[in-house]
């Protein structure tokens, strides 16, 4: 559009639409604004109207800032951690600009991110997932171009770690323990019966329990994606007398938070002596439970929201062994075959039919 007049100040301003909007007031003269409007559209045209003008001169702690303030705060749980990741970076790289980090200057921050905190690879992993994610997103936006460093740099290899379930001797155990406490029984009966996380089961409400369909629904999980989760038999009544005379809008069970009953599950755990169990690990135990009696992991993948069912694969994909066994059954012959003819010429005996003749 035209250069115009703010008839309220009385001063030029000029706004154009070339990728994006592009707006700048606050001019005494209209030549002044038909100046600088000129100036901002070669700019513009120049970076192929679609990416800022100032997209060469952003420093790495300012594409962190901005990935923080427009995507971590507002879309991810973990945003404190990436707070204090983004705080380590921009530690380390005050006035950097992005297109002029290298691989090698990631490379050192993370050797040097390991070494003052005494930090795993898994963590490691963690710092790189975020620069590249940061790279990617201003990308997205816009407002940066050009490689992303991280990309070259290698992520390190984790040794997987052993997923921990509650026992049948340690259930006995534990039990009459949490039994005895009112406000953690019904989340952790919750947790054993439909694999759900704390935070899900804490932010539960009672509108969320179909008991027509028999199911739960989850408005907001882990992976940012709804889901059902189906409602057994034994949990329906369970729930029923927790939620009986409350407002859709009211928290299923006591309305206290994830944590308090983590921490409240933990020393129920010390008393009754169970050691090295936390609340997620209830989820473990669901889980396995459903595939060592036969479940698809497909489908169990499903019932406990996972992003992918690689994910549960990495999990509990040695317990998946229903199919396993029933392929097994299928080549216990040919195995047997191959058996007997590793025996010696002399002892093998070998049946030939009539019709087949056998060269000389």
């Amino acid at each position: 559009m035209p250069v115009r007049q703010d008839p309220r100040t009385k001063k030029w301003y000029f706004r154009f639409y070339r990728g994006r909007s592009h707006f700048k007031g606050g001019f005494r003269t209209h030549e002044a604004a038909k100046h600088a409007e000129v100036e901002q559209l070669n700019r513009s045209l120049q970076y192929g109207g679609y990416f800022d003008a100032n997209a060469h001169r952003l420093t790495l702690a300012e594409g962190a800032r901005l990935f923080f303030d427009r995507h971590s705060k507002k879309y991810k749980r973990s945003w404190k951690n990436d707070r204090a990741r983004i705080w380590a970076l921009t530690q380390y790289f005050p006035a950097k600009r992005m297109n002029l980090v290298t691989p090698e200057d990631l490379e050192a921050f993370l050797e040097h991110v390991q070494g003052t905190k005494a930090l795993g690879h898994h963590t490691r992993n963690h710092y790189l997932g975020l620069v590249r994610s940061i790279y990617n997103r201003l990308r997205k936006w816009r407002m940066y171009r050009g490689d992303n460093p991280a990309e070259y740099v290698e992520m390190k290899k984790v040794p997987r770690v052993r997923v921990r379930f509650l026992y049948p001797a340690e259930e006995k155990q534990l039990t009459p323990v949490v039994v005895q406490d009112s406000i953690v029984w019904p989340y952790y009966v919750t947790a054993l019966h439909t694999g759900m996380r704390i935070g899900e089961i804490a932010r539960m409400k009672v509108e969320d329990i179909a008991f027509a369909t028999q199911s739960i629904f989850v408005p907001d999980s882990k992976s940012s994606r709804s889901r059902y989760v189906p409602l057994s038999e034994e949990l329906t009544p369970f729930l029923a007398q927790f939620i009986a005379g409350k407002q859709p809008g009211d928290y299923a069970l006591a309305g206290v938070t994830a944590s308090y009953v983590s921490r409240r599950f933990a020393g129920l755990c010390e008393v009754a002596g169970v050691v090295n169990l936390k609340f997620h690990d209830l989820r473990h135990t669901f889980a396995s439970r459903l595939l060592s009696r036969g479940v698809p992991i497909y489908k169990v993948s499903k019932i406990l929201g996972h992003s992918s069912v690689v994910v549960t694969e990495q999990h509990y994909g040695h317990l998946s062994l229903a199919d396993m066994r029933g392929a097994i059954s299928r080549i216990e012959g040919v195995v047997t075959f191959a058996a007997d003819l590793q025996r010696s010429p002399e002892t093998a005996e070998i049946t030939v039919p009539e019709n087949v003749q056998i060269a000389s």
